[in-house]
């Protein structure tokens, strides 16, 4: 998917990548130079969140692209959303996320992700989050005045290094979090 935009989707994804009928993953796919703006505007409160590019499959490369989510509907719209069991192999760079509830998501067993090099500004909460992952590196990102920065959680191997995160509420002052049930997380030369 090259050079297109997405926009004001009324109350669904921008872009939704889910598996085959078969149950196969439609994997190997490249988003590269789009804009994804306030799809999902007019969700009721009580809907859950939805996304700009919601990922369920494997071997995906997010590139150059603008990312502007809603945050004014439920609980708000999510940037990239990665959710798949036992998913791998992903690349996210390069890219300008904003106004979304979380920038970059990944969540779910997710294995060999590498998200650098993209600014992630204005989130409501954090600008990355890496829940339930192994052999995530989040490296070279700017993080600025999102809710909260990094969130590392029930993960393990994964590389925090070179990010610059700045700003941030009061209940979270940016920077990187490390709960207590992550391991094997290597955290170097942020500021």
């Amino acid at each position: 998917l090259t050079n297109c935009t997405i926009r004001g989707c009324r109350d669904g994804h921008g872009l939704l990548i889910s598996p085959l009928d078969n149950g196969s993953e439609n994997g190997n796919l490249v988003i590269t130079h789009c804009n994804f703006i306030t799809n999902g505007w007019a969700a009721l409160p009580t809907d859950p969140q939805l996304h700009q590019i919601y990922m369920q499959n494997s071997s995906n490369i997010v590139e150059y692209c603008y990312i502007q989510g809603v945050t004014n509907v439920g609980g708000g719209t999510l940037g990239i959303h990665n959710f798949v069991s036992d998913g791998h192999d992903y690349i996210f760079r390069n890219n300008f996320i904003t106004n979304c509830a979380i920038g970059i998501g990944l969540v779910s067993r997710q294995s060999n992700v590498f998200v650098y090099n993209n600014i992630l500004t204005g989130n409501k909460s954090w600008g990355v989050s890496v829940f339930l992952s192994t052999a995530a590196s989040i490296l070279n990102n700017t993080l600025v005045d999102n809710g909260a920065g990094i969130i590392i959680k029930q993960s393990t191997n994964i590389f925090v290094e070179n990010n610059i995160t700045t700003g941030g509420s009061i209940n979270n002052p940016g920077g990187i979090y490390l709960y207590t049930d992550a391991d094997g997380v290597y955290v170097r030369n942020n500021l």
